[in-house]
């Protein structure tokens, strides 16, 4: 029992209505639901009573006081049939279940009680690839196993990524841990790390040793001041939407990158696909036809136009994003309030397997966020704002978050989770070379200008550093400014950084060189990272970032990351 107790209705009207199915929208659907009272009486009186089943087993479940540890959010079967195990068994018990139960923050209460009482014996976590089962080929499921409590830690067995059944007696690709170890690695869920390796299970370990999680919900550290906030959600939001069509229908004046109607402003709705690593121009929309499932990079000419601007799908009212960007108590006073003129925005959906798993943008202060992203606010100020986006985007970062990410959907209890350094690990000398590259890579466009005005102002900002922006900004465009210029840096001077795919490559690599340092990797751990063939020998079943690696071989005729990382890290004297 695999499925979800809930009504679906595009999937109950699979095959009975396919004009409700294809509903552009949650909005419209629910239009056309209500209107069947009267086209079609017999049909509208059958969904009524399949939602009211549901519902009367979902109070069940929720109030009968037998599932008080998986009856949270949408509720799954299998999470269910697992609790009732542990509930039941006097020895020893094992389920073929979803990987969920082991990794989502919905089952953390039930995975948490596995460790706190040191019942979890192994979790084996397998892709369908090989058509084990007869379902959907991407689908993961895992073999667990717990026993009784027990006051000792107990040895944990377990492996990720396993395709056969014989993979279970591979020692690479089967690790242990101690179920204590779970609360260093996963403090706020206690949810199963996924490693592919043996290996990883040890480097990941000893980053976490060096590092504060970014939001301990245990000890409540928030070393960065995080805060999530302000998306729209793409179903129950939707009246607000408003596409290019329907606002040129109604005679809304279009001043890029907004629309002006009736006094209200309407500002891009950014949507995940939308951004990439340091690019908030990642992925533009066409105005005309019908909504595409996929969606393409502007052209290299285009980004490098400090003036252009992409299209959203969507455009949503500006007054609601304010709203979404603050909170107020409840006679209406606002208790906080984002003042920023920008925003960092992150991709919910991913994959281990991609070519980068967490991906997180810059983006004007002024636009709406999807809930296929999610919105990270940071209260410390601009700079410390730059800093944590490069540490957040290195490749290191990237590497742990393979570790994490079980699934399709990088939720921001998997981000709380994410191992980082403390503001004070950054040494001082260091973070200029960080915010001068992060300056060029994330200002190519002048919808930034609120973000590098801020960061030219931010009050940890020195005159050193803004020299370091002048002279980089100088060598980009070609400006040719003297000397006189760079010593009384002004802020007049600067403009947009000209997109140049050459230099960002390099100014990224650097950053990942830097952040490999401050996270303690040796040079065999890079090289590790980077390409674990390099360091095991062909057939290594550690993909890491093979994706990236073959995507650049057939780009560039080489892995180029690779070499512009260790190159920099050469460069910097951190070999050792």
């Amino acid at each position: 029992p695999w499925d979800k107790l809930q009504m679906e209705e595009e999937k109950w009207f699979a095959g009975k209505d396919e004009d409700i199915v294809n509903a552009p929208n949650q909005a419209a659907r629910k239009k056309k639901i209500a209107a069947l009272e009267q086209s079609n009486p017999t049909l509208f009186a059958e969904f009524i009573a399949a939602g009211q089943s549901i519902a009367s087993d979902s109070c069940f479940v929720k109030n009968s006081g037998r599932f008080p540890l998986t009856a949270v959010g949408k509720l799954e079967l299998s999470s269910l049939f697992a609790e009732l195990c542990l509930s039941f068994s006097k020895e020893a018990w094992g389920l073929v279940l979803p990987t969920g139960i082991a990794v989502n923050d919905s089952n953390k209460a039930f995975f948490s009680k596995l460790i706190d009482e040191n019942r979890l014996m192994s979790l084996y976590d397998f892709e369908n690839r090989e058509g084990l089962f007869d379902i959907h080929r991407m689908f993961k499921f895992c073999l667990l196993t717990a026993g009784k409590a027990q006051a000792e830690p107990r040895t944990v067995n377990g492996g990720f990524y396993l395709t056969r059944i014989d993979h279970l007696l591979d020692p690479n690709r089967i690790y242990t841990l101690r179920t204590d170890d779970f609360a260093l690695l996963n403090p706020n869920t206690k949810t199963c790390p996924v490693f592919r390796t043996s290996r990883d299970a040890r480097l990941t370990t000893k980053i976490y040793h060096r590092c504060k999680v970014l939001m301990n919900d245990v000890t409540s550290e928030n070393p960065w001041k995080i805060r999530f906030c302000g998306t729209f959600n793409m179903a129950t939001d939707s009246d607000l939407f408003r596409t290019y069509a329907q606002l040129k229908e109604v005679g809304a004046e279009y001043k890029a990158p907004n629309f002006v109607f009736n006094g209200e402003i309407y500002v891009p709705l950014y949507e995940g696909k939308m951004i990439w690593y340091y690019n908030h121009h990642f992925g533009t929309w066409p105005t005309l036809g019908e909504r595409p499932n996929t969606i393409s990079t502007p052209p290299l000419a285009e980004l490098a136009d400090p003036n252009s601007f992409i299209m959203p799908w969507y455009w949503v009212p500006l007054s609601e994003v304010k709203s979404r960007l603050m909170k107020t108590d409840k006679d209406g006073n606002i208790v906080w309030e984002w003042k920023y003129n920008w925003l960092f925005s992150f991709r919910k959906l991913t994959n281990a397997t991609n070519e980068r798993t967490f991906v997180l943008s810059t983006m004007p202060g002024t636009v709406g966020a999807g809930d296929s992203t999610t919105l990270l606010c940071t209260e410390h100020g601009t700079i410390p704002g730059a800093l944590l986006l490069a540490m957040l985007s290195s490749l290191t970062l990237d590497y742990i978050v393979r570790q994490k990410v079980g699934g399709s959907n990088l939720s921001h209890f998997f981000l709380k989770q994410f191992p980082v350094l403390i503001p004070g690990q950054i040494p001082d000398k260091v973070k200029p070379y960080i915010i001068e590259r992060v300056a060029e890579l994330c200002y190519f466009n002048h919808d930034l200008d609120g973000w590098m005005c801020e960061l030219w102002n931010d009050k940890a900002m020195t005159d050193d550093i803004r020299t370091a922006l002048l002279a980089r900004l100088s060598e980009c465009n070609g400006l040719g400014l003297d000397s006189d210029s760079l010593a009384a840096p002004d802020f007049t001077k600067m403009q947009p950084y000209i997109y140049n795919e050459p230099r960002r490559a390099v100014a990224q690599a650097e950053l990942d060189a830097i952040f490999a340092h401050l996270y303690g990797l040796t040079t065999e751990e890079l090289h590790y990272i980077l390409d674990p063939e390099d360091v095991c020998g062909k057939g290594c079943i550690n993909e890491t970032f093979r994706v990236l690696r073959d995507n650049e071989i057939r780009q560039y005729g080489e892995y180029r990351t690779k070499r512009l990382v260790l190159e920099a890290w050469n460069r910097f004297g951190f070999d050792n």
